[in-house]
């Protein structure tokens, strides 16, 4: 058996050859060219660069990357995988370092801290190493941390949601998501129309202010009920946990504090109980004396009674009258 070193070829290409015999006498006519047979191999392509796996966070980096197959494997069977890697030396013309040199797909590097790394990974087959693939800047960090739970307080004619800012995973945080219970349908739900957490005022000093009008006529909510909210945060990296609801107790009609420190408020609006003026005792030819029953808000009576007061304590009345002519 000869062994030959041919060149010139690109991978896949048939190997053709012809043969001739020679003895003292002279050399023989070649023989007809082979139609198959042997094709060329060579090192592996250049594989797709190297990303970020899902265990990584602000101290530690998962690297993965895929297999080269098929033709990319340069017809031979991949041995092992090289990763190399900059050490977070953003100075350095390229990842110099190598981390890795296995049969595997995936690298943890561990007690980073925060910031962007550069990898790159090539495969390695019986011919040798192969073409390196593009450089991958991945960053230290994670999702946002989960939301505290968000503060509900009356500032009518609004409601005003606000929030603290979570640990961002070292990213900036780019939007928020603010879900408002849904008390008819009995589920959580994003109205931008009146709480776009994308929204960059919004986003920067972390409120929503939404009109009473509006959680009684699109939501359903009652007067004396307690609005319900949650949120998350977004970053580069993606979406972290919503926060729990604030789901106070009402037994406080002014405002309740959680241990946690968050603040709720009932819904309250103007009353939509007109009493219904009478003549009083002391009317005499020259003087009208008119009185009314007052209402008092008593969150023990039926919801219908709070509902007249507005969920609020009635502060005075406003009495007007025609004067009659004759």
């Amino acid at each position: 058996m000869t062994h030959v070193w041919a060149e010139g070829y690109d991978l896949n290409d048939l190997i053709r050859v012809r043969v001739s015999a020679w003895n003292w006498v002279g050399m023989s006519d070649y023989s007809e060219a082979n139609e198959e047979g042997a094709l060329t191999r060579t090192v592996p392509l250049k594989p797709a660069e190297p990303f970020e796996g899902e265990h990584t966070n602000e101290a530690q980096i998962q690297v993965d990357w895929v297999h080269v197959t098929d033709d990319d494997t340069g017809r031979s069977d991949i041995l092992s995988y090289i990763l190399f890697w900059d050490m977070g030396d953003d100075t350095a013309a390229s990842p110099m370092t190598e981390l890795a040199n296995e049969y595997k797909l995936s690298h943890n590097v561990s007690d980073l801290t925060p910031g962007p790394y550069r990898f790159m990974v090539r495969a390695v087959n019986v011919y040798g190493a192969g073409e390196w693939s593009d450089v991958a800047t991945i960053m230290a960090s994670y999702v946002p941390d989960v939301v505290p739970i968000m503060n509900v307080t009356l500032n009518y004619p609004t409601f005003d949601f606000t929030w603290h800012e979570p640990h961002t995973g070292t990213e900036t945080i780019d939007a928020y998501e603010i879900l408002i219970y849904h008390p008819v349908d009995t589920v959580y739900i994003e109205d931008k129309t009146v709480c776009d957490g994308a929204d960059p005022t919004t986003r920067d000093n972390r409120i929503c202010q939404v009109p009473v009008d509006h959680l009684l006529t699109e939501f359903g909510y009652t007067y004396g009920s307690l609005p319900k909210v949650m949120a998350r945060a977004h970053n580069i990296n993606g979406w972290g946990d919503f926060s729990s609801p604030n789901l106070i107790s009402q037994d406080d009609p002014d405002g309740v504090t959680d241990p946690d420190g968050t603040l709720a408020h009932l819904i309250e609006g103007v009353p939509t109980w007109a009493p219904q003026p009478y003549e009083g005792a002391s009317t005499t030819f020259e003087n009208i004396h008119v009185e009314w029953t007052e209402i008092e808000l008593n969150r023990t009576y039926p919801i219908a009674y709070v509902n007249e007061t507005g969920n609020s304590y009635i502060v005075g009345y406003v009495l007007e009258w025609d004067k009659a002519t004759g």
